[in-house]
């Protein structure tokens, strides 16, 4: 595997946070009709994680520096990207009228970041994130998993620190209520997270070209059969598959298809569009729910097939939100330029 040097970014790894975020968009799409589609997405979310830890270099700036730097990261983006939705949903509603309509539980679901208040098969829930916003949860789900990840980095004991995570995430299943910034699921998605830390230390540079094939056929066969006997999983909503080794399951298949995922892109020639959605996956992480319902307010007055709907929405989000990536880096280019020229910025 490449190893991560510096700052720079690889190619492929953008590519394949590309992959996965498509994958994203496309899961939240009425495109979204096939049951073959969870070979992709039982494991798209693990990806996320387990590319952080991959990438992740301990600069040994101090925790407080470390703490700053992802609040930045992705707490800026959270509360920004997630007021802004809700104002909008407040002139544009996204939400069913059968669903919670109160303006207290969407904004109550910005400062609580799940989508809803107890497990999927709770009668009468309560619901959070509907403003366009529901994805945000990953955001602040990412924030804690990095603080614990640190944790880890810094503990003497790495050994007992996986085990008291493991079966803290297992006692957690049992919350009756889903907990707020997904700390109930922070102890399995940290564990991911050291699992792509550890992941890219392995060298494999002995090992002949046969074995590597014959490893990487036996986790794709690992991986199979995980989801076949694992169906159901949402990571927003604590959901881990179905039956009583759910939990185990959920660790096999998130490994087995991150290390599948990861050896296959590393072999593929970069492409320059994933790469460009990698690059800006919080942004959209964050705003996909509204272009693809604007989308579908708007086409579906002219279409009534809900997959080429699904997949019209799934175009416009790509070009909408790439366009405002784009409004956005010029406008603060042009700030900078200012502020130069008007000698605010030491060269």
């Amino acid at each position: 595997m490449e190893k991560v040097k510096n700052n720079k970014r690889i190619e492929w790894i953008d590519s394949l946070k590309g992959a996965m975020m498509l994958a994203v968009i496309w899961s939240h799409s009425s495109a979204n009709n096939t049951s073959g589609g969870y070979w992709i997405t039982a494991s798209y979310m693990a990806v996320f994680y387990f590319l952080s830890g991959y990438i992740f270099k301990d600069k040994n700036n101090g925790f407080p520096k470390f703490l700053l730097g992802k609040a930045k990261r992705l707490l800026i983006p959270y509360f920004s990207y997630g007021t802004l939705l809700v104002l909008i949903d407040a002139f544009i509603p996204m939400t069913p009228d059968d669903f919670d309509r109160s303006a207290a539980n969407k904004w109550m679901g910005l400062l609580y970041s799940r989508y809803m208040l107890y497990p999927d098969n709770f009668s009468d829930n309560v619901f959070f994130l509907q403003s366009y916003d529901s994805t945000l949860w990953f955001l602040t789900s990412m924030f804690l998993t990095y603080l614990m990840f640190y944790c880890f980095l810094k503990s003497r004991k790495r050994r007992w620190f996986i085990i008291i995570a493991f079966v803290s995430g297992y006692i957690l299943t049992f919350c009756p209520i889903l907990l707020p910034w997904s700390v109930d699921t922070v102890p399995v998605t940290a564990l991911i997270m050291c699992g792509g830390y550890y992941f890219k230390n392995l060298s494999c540079d002995s090992v002949s070209k046969k074995w590597k094939t014959a490893i990487t056929t036996i986790i794709l066969l690992v991986y199979v059969v995980a989801i076949k006997q694992n169906a159901g999983i949402n990571l927003s909503i604590r959901c881990y598959g179905t039956g009583a080794l759910a939990y185990i399951f959920y660790y096999v298949i998130a490994f087995t298809g991150a290390i599948l995922w990861t050896i296959l892109f590393s072999k593929l020639p970069g492409n320059k569009g994933l790469q460009f959605i990698g690059k800006h996956g919080v942004t959209y992480m964050c705003l996909q729910l509204f272009t693809l319902s604007v989308s579908h307010k708007v086409f579906s007055k002219l279409i009534s097939n809900p997959v080429i709907l699904g997949w019209i929405g799934i175009g416009v989000t790509l070009v909408g939100v790439g366009i405002v990536i784009e409004m956005y880096d010029r406008l603060r280019m042009l700030m900078k330029m200012k502020c130069n020229s008007n000698g605010l910025l030491r060269p």
